[in-house]
């Protein structure tokens, strides 16, 4: 907050009215109290934004670059996912690890003057050394991955040291095609409707294959509207054979950064006498 400079006429000592030394005290205690309401009001407006982040890091498989995801609620950092390669360190490392793995880290990292930091360990002793910063609605740092993956107990590799960068969710294109693949290649597209509310014309192909006489062939799902909530989608399809001895259930989950949509497709069979079947698939969309 400005204060204007209040000059003050020199006066003869023995004429200087009383009161003259309150009112300068009153205009300065006056300044401090705003000077300071600003310095908070200027510590929330920079605060990192509430929600989901994603975004890519600068390890690539095959072209398409790795990714990172996690969620900022309450001043922390949390649900860090990563998926990595962790080829260094010698011996087989890179023959083990050359086609990256995905971490899920469940601890939480506070978050103090927009900047993280530390380290984390998932279920597999798997550890992670990651520093970052916010700035606006973007996250970006490093982090290292030690461990072995759960793949052979006495042989430690690491992932070196991989930059990357996240955006908080939301800012899907309107009106536009968005278009990519599930799991092992099958494909799935839908439209962003013109006012950015719905996912349109959403088509699925897939083929669950942990059920036992389970086909080759891409079986279609198509969707109606499925209402966006900040910057998230979630739907599913249920059908059920006539002999009500097959159901199944295919569920969709996404959330746009952007141009990129990412999330899960999870397919779930029962069939009678039969133990139940899960499968689920990450997915990746683009617009175009």
């Amino acid at each position: 907050m400005r204060t204007d400079e209040v000059k003050v006429k020199s006066t003869p000592a023995r004429t200087r009215r009383r009161g003259a030394g309150r009112a300068s005290w009153r205009i300065a205690r006056f300044a401090v109290p705003c000077a300071g309401v600003a310095l908070v009001l200027s510590a929330v407006a920079l605060a990192a934004s509430a929600g989901q982040y994603g975004g890519t890091t600068a390890q690539a498989v095959g072209g398409v670059h790795e990714r990172i995801s996690f969620t900022v609620s309450h001043g922390a950092l949390s649900g860090l996912q990563v998926s990595a390669i962790v080829a260094e360190g010698g011996g087989d490392c890179a023959v083990l690890n050359e086609e990256g793995s995905t971490f899920q880290f469940k601890r939480s990292l506070n978050i103090t003057h927009n900047a993280f930091g530390g380290t984390l360990k998932d279920n597999l002793k798997d550890s992670i050394a990651i520093q970052g910063r916010f700035k606006g609605s973007t996250a970006s740092g490093s982090f290292v991955i030690t461990g072995d993956d759960g793949t052979v107990q006495s042989l430690i590799c690491n992932s070196g040291t991989i930059k990357f960068t996240a955006q908080l969710a939301g800012g899907e294109l309107k009106d536009i095609k968005y278009s990519g693949s599930s799991g092992p290649g099958f494909p799935i597209s839908f439209r962003v409707s013109a006012g950015g509310t719905f996912v349109d014309n959403l088509v699925v192909l897939f083929d669950e294959t942990c059920t036992p006489g389970a086909g080759n062939s891409d079986e279609k799902f198509t969707f109606g509207p499925v209402k966006i909530v900040a910057g998230s989608f979630s739907t599913s399809a249920d059908t059920v054979n006539s002999g009500g001895t097959v159901s199944e259930s295919l569920r969709v989950k996404g959330t746009f950064f952007g141009r990129t949509a990412v999330g899960t497709v999870s397919d779930h069979v029962t069939i009678t006498s039969l133990t139940p079947c899960t499968e689920t698939v990450p997915f990746m969309a683009r617009g175009k």
